[in-house]
């Protein structure tokens, strides 16, 4: 009882870790989800063959049974993933002990060896590896996927004098996309046993099971895995909070600043929403030299942008990018000034919940001047 005891609760170890986990980014940049999404239930049917002491002086073919498998699992991450898998049926084999446990007939079959025949059933988790994820990096509507694992378990002879052991599975499993819910398997999978799972000591100390089956996954909640919003770093949020004690003084340094530069320029108070509303103009939006990274304190301005956008849901608004055309060749300032724009929109939407249809996005490139003859005030992203 204490052995079946700790081998469930390790068992369950990996799934009472995954239902822990949050959403953040992981180590290669993407977003784990929820306990709830990207699982999957996996059936299939296929052959099994026991490797024992004399089985290899069986034809291979003699030896072969059918085998049937349930597998439920989860994709932590696009290369990672944990699986339960139970499975088993009909095993066969041979023995030199005509009271072995399993023999069936008191007559050998092939030389001095007797016939054995009994059924097994086995439960274990398997950490799941996506290979073409992680080398070819990660495609939501890849065709064929290879995924190796390797788990442990417990594996149990159906007889009432049949053992219970532990044992360590390794396989292959081979994906074919068939649609966003449903994927094709082939899983070629291997079990090492105890030596004495047959009935039968002295020999090997360890004996193995192989199988091979096709299956149907069907995947459930299946939720694209997305990369953080560029530009945006778990800093930068933490950097918010205290930001925002400072925004009353930063919006009235920015004006400061502006106003030395071009006069012509007019900058509004961050907290002054009816004044920003009255004349139409919101602040602009300012990037270091060869950068699209949106500093903490534009975060903070990015509010106040919100704000106003969601206040005037019947307004459609361009968000135009830009690059100083002094420093870096013509496809970099183009490329340069659509990133500084896209960041913006997608801080809009998805750290202050802007209607994506209230926006269209777009980069002039390099420019000589935008709002002054300083090449600082011509990296900037503007929002009207």
């Amino acid at each position: 009882m204490r052995k079946t005891f700790i081998l469930f609760m390790a068992l369950a170890a990996p799934f009472i870790v995954v239902s822990q986990e949050q959403k953040t980014p992981d180590d290669r940049g993407f977003v784990s989800h929820g306990f709830w999404e990207n699982w999957f239930i996996t059936l299939g049917a296929g052959a099994e063959r026991y490797l024992g002491e004399h089985d290899l002086k069986e034809r291979f073919g003699d030896a072969l049974h059918p085998a049937f498998d349930l597998s439920v699992g989860k994709w932590i991450m696009p290369t990672v993933g944990i699986r339960l898998q139970a499975s088993g049926f009909n095993v066969s084999g041979l023995t030199g002990d005509p009271t072995n446990i399993y023999v069936k007939g008191n007559t050998p079959v092939k030389g001095n060896l007797y016939a054995q025949k009994w059924r097994q059933f086995n439960v274990h988790v398997d950490g799941l590896l996506n290979v073409s994820n992680w080398w070819g990096g990660y495609k939501e509507n890849r065709f064929y996927e290879f995924v190796p694992f390797a788990g442990f378990g417990v594996i149990h002879a159906m007889q009432s004098d049949g053992m219970t052991d532990y044992m360590v599975s390794a396989g292959l499993v081979n994906k074919f996309r068939v649609s966003n819910h449903v994927d094709l398997n082939l899983e070629l999978r291997g079990n090492l046993v105890p030596e004495e799972f047959d009935g039968e000591s002295g020999g090997k100390w360890i004996e193995g099971l192989l199988a091979a089956s096709v299956g149907v996954s069907y995947k459930i909640n299946n939720t694209p895995f997305k990369r953080p919003v560029k530009g945006v770093s778990s800093a930068a949020h933490e950097a918010v909070k205290d930001a925002l004690a400072a925004e009353s003084a930063r919006a009235a340094r920015l004006q400061a600043e502006l106003d030395a530069e071009r006069n012509k320029v007019q900058v509004r108070q961050a907290t002054e929403v009816q004044v920003r509303q009255a004349t139409d103009v919101l602040p602009y939006l300012f990037f270091q030299i060869g950068s699209a990274t949106l500093a903490p304190q534009e975060i903070v301005t990015l509010k106040q942008i919100a704000d106003v956008i969601k206040q005037n849901t019947g307004k459609v608004y361009h968000v135009t990018g830009y690059a100083d055309r002094r420093t870096g060749s013509e496809k970099r300032n183009c490329e340069l000034s659509e990133q500084r724009a896209h960041n913006v929109a997608d801080a809009l939407i998805h750290i202050y919940g802007v209607n994506r249809t209230q926006l269209i996005v777009s980069g002039k490139g390099g420019v000589a001047e935008v709002l002054g003859s300083s090449d600082q005030l011509s990296r900037v992203v503007i929002v009207e």
